[in-house]
C-alpha cells in the first residue's frame, strides 16, 4: 500500500528532519519513502492529507494480566499496608485465580488498549500459577491475532511450591525454544530475587547460559527486595544474580527503584537493561527510580497500568523533572526508542523508525500544532501537547488494524463484552479473607 501526504517521523529521539513525503509498504516492511511516489498497479493507496505519521510505541514493561484489573474491588478486608502486602493482597490473589480464558481475555484487551494509544509492541512479564503449561502461547496468539507484536515470558517464583515454579522454568524455555515469529518471542522470566530461592536461580542461571536467553525479573521495587533478599539468603541483592550469570546482555531489570549507582554502572556494564515505570512506582509509593540519569539501555514502562507510552513519557518527565530538575525531554524520548530497539532485537527484526527496510509499525497522528512543528521541537511537543486522543489510523505489520479510531478486523464492542464477562468471573474467584 502507499500512504500519502503526512509529515513524516523517523524517530523518537534524534529524527532528521520533519517533511512532507510518501511511504510505501510491501511484505509488511517499508520498501520506500519520498515525495510524489507514483503508485504501482493495483497499489491501495490511503491519502493522509497532513498530519503525522510516526514510529508506534512499544511498552518496555508490563503486565498482560492486569488488563482486567481495572476498578477491581479489594480482596481483602484490611487495606494493603506496603508494597509487600500490595503483592500478597492484591496482585497474587489476582494471578492465581487466573485460567486460560481469563489469560486469554487479559491479553485481547490489553492489546486493543495498547493499539488505540499508537502502541503496537509490548514487552510482558506474565504469571498464572494455576494454568503455566500453554500460557505464553495464549498470550502470543492473541496478541498476534488483534495486531501486536510481544517479547514475552513467564515470571518464575517460589511463592506457590516448587511443582509451581518448576512449571515456570519449563514454560519459559518451552516458548524460548519455540523461536521467532516475527511478532513474538521469548526470553526468561522471574519475578524477584526475594521469593527465588538459590536453587531457582541456579536454575535460571543454568537456562540463561544452555539458552542464551536474558532473564526479565523486578530488581530493587522498593527497599523490601534488598531487605527480604539479605535476610532469608545472605546475599546482596545484584550479587546472587552476577554469581551465576543472570547480569548479562539481554537481561531487563524492572524498576530499580532502590539501586545505587554503582549497582546500575555494574549491570550496565554486564549489558543488562533496565525498565522505568514512573506511575506504577507512584502508585505503589515505593519511591523515584534513578534510572534517569543513564544515557543508555533504559526502556520506558508501565508494569501494567496500561500502554498509553504518551501518558508515561510525561509521568517519567514531571516525575523526573520534580526529583531532580535535570531530566530533559529528549532523554524522554530516547526511552521510548530503546523500547522499540529491546523488542525488535529479540524479534530478529529491524523497528521502531519510519526507515526503508525496517517493520511498517506505524500511528498517524490528527495533531495540528499551534506551534512549529520540527525535528527540534518534536520532544518538547511529546510531552506538552500530543496524546492518545490524536491518534487515528495504527499499521502493524504493514496492515492497518486501526482506521478513523476504529478497528478494522474485528467487533470491538463484542470483544469488550467479553472482557467484562471473563473480568466478573475473574474477581470472584479470587481468595477473600
Amino acid at each position: 500500500m502507499l500512504l500519502r501526504g503526512a509529515t513524516i517521523l523517523t524517530r523518537w529521539s534524534n529524527p532528521d528532519a520533519l517533511a512532507q513525503a510518501d511511504v510505501r509498504i510491501q511484505d509488511g516492511v517499508i520498501a520506500e519513502i519520498g515525495p510524489n511516489l507514483t503508485p504501482l498497479p493495483g497499489e491501495p493507496v490511503t491519502e493522509l492529507g497532513g498530519g503525522l505519521l510516526a514510529p508506534s510505541f512499544v511498552c518496555g514493561h508490563t503486565h498482560l494480566y492486569s488488563a482486567l484489573a481495572r476498578g477491581m474491588p479489594p480482596a481483602s478486608a484490611t487495606p494493603p499496608n506496603g508494597f509487600l502486602e500490595i503483592l500478597d493482597k492484591v496482585w497474587w490473589k489476582l494471578d492465581r485465580a487466573l485460567d486460560a480464558d481469563s489469560v486469554r481475555a487479559s491479553a485481547r484487551m490489553g492489546a486493543l488498549d495498547a493499539l488505540r494509544c499508537g502502541t503496537t509492541g509490548l514487552i510482558d512479564h506474565h504469571a498464572s500459577p494455576n494454568f503455566v503449561d500453554g500460557s505464553l502461547d495464549v498470550v502470543a496468539d492473541n496478541l498476534r491475532d488483534i495486531g501486536v507484536r510481544g517479547l514475552l515470558c513467564y515470571e518464575t517464583s517460589d511463592r506457590d511450591g516448587e511443582a509451581i515454579r518448576d512449571a515456570g522454568l519449563q514454560e519459559n524455555a518451552r516458548f524460548i525454544r519455540r523461536g521467532s515469529d516475527k511478532w513474538t518471542a521469548g526470553m526468561l522470566g522471574a519475578h524477584a530475587s526475594f521469593t527465588l530461592g538459590d536453587d531457582s536461580l541456579d536454575a535460571l542461571g543454568d537456562l540463561a547460559q544452555s539458552l542464551d536467553a536474558g532473564l526479565h525479573i523486578h530488581v530493587a521495587e522498593g527497599t523490601d527486595d534488598r531487605q527480604q533478599t539479605r535476610q532469608r539468603y545472605g546475599a546482596d541483592l545484584l550479587g546472587r544474580m552476577a554469581d551465576r550469570g543472570l547480569l548479562r546482555p539481554g537481561t531487563i531489570l524492572a524498576h530499580c527503584v532502590d539501586l545505587t549507582d554503582s549497582e546500575i554502572a555494574q549491570a550496565a556494564e554486564a549489558g543488562c537493561h533496565f525498565a522505568h515505570n514512573p506511575s506504577s512506582n507512584l502508585n505503589n509509593r515505593v519511591g523515584f527510580s534513578p534510572l534517569w540519569q543513564r544515557a543508555d539501555a533504559v526502556v520506558l514502562g508501565t508494569d501494567g497500568i496500561g500502554a498509553d507510552m504518551y501518558s508515561e513519557a510525561k509521568m517519567a518527565w514531571f516525575r523526573g523533572t520534580e526529583a531532580t530538575g535535570a531530566l530533559s525531554p529528549g532523554r524522554v524520548a530516547q526511552m521510548l526508542d530503546a523500547s522499540a530497539d529491546l523488542l525488535y532485537c529479540n524479534l530478529g527484526m529491524k523497528g521502531g523508525a519510519i526507515v526503508p527496510g525496517f517493520a511498517a509499525d506505524l500511528q498517524w497522528l490528527n495533531y495540528d500544532s499551534p506551534t512549529p512543528l520540527t525535528a527540534d521541537t518534536i520532544a518538547g511537543h511529546l510531552l506538552f501537547g500530543m496524546g492518545s486522543q490524536f491518534v487515528q489510523h495504527v499499521w502493524s505489520g504493514g496492515r492497518q488494524v486501526l482506521k478513523s479510531g476504529e478497528f478494522c478486523a474485528l467487533d470491538e464492542a463484542a470483544e469488550r463484552h467479553e472482557g467484562r464477562v471473563q473480568a466478573k468471573r475473574l474477581w470472584a474467584g479470587r481468595v477473600v479473607d
